[in-house]
């Protein structure tokens, strides 16, 4: 039951963080911000469930090291950056 509540409890941070995002993106007209915001759902979903979701043999492999916690967030931002110029031709 501590494990579903957890879970519960890091999704709507997750959310709120996002939710708030999306309300700064709108109130000063920055795509970065709402793409951004999809970028951050997408890699939290992966990072978050990825060690949960694998087999107990691979679940070291998918243990999130320092490294690897810089470069997704360097990684969130890039593709966030990139989205907001393809899509929509500004930052």
């Amino acid at each position: 039951m501590k494990h579903l509540l957890k879970v519960i409890l890091v999704a709507v941070v997750i959310l709120a963080f996002c939710f708030g995002l999306y309300l700064l993106s709108d109130l000063w007209d920055a795509p970065v911000l709402r793409f951004l915001n999809y970028t951050i759902i997408g890699a939290a979903s992966g990072i978050y469930a990825g060690p949960r979701l694998a087999p107990e043999v691979d679940k070291e492999k998918y243990r999130m090291t320092s490294k690897k916690w810089i470069l997704s967030i360097v990684g969130v931002i890039v593709v966030a950056a990139l989205l907001s110029w393809l899509i929509e031709g500004r930052l």
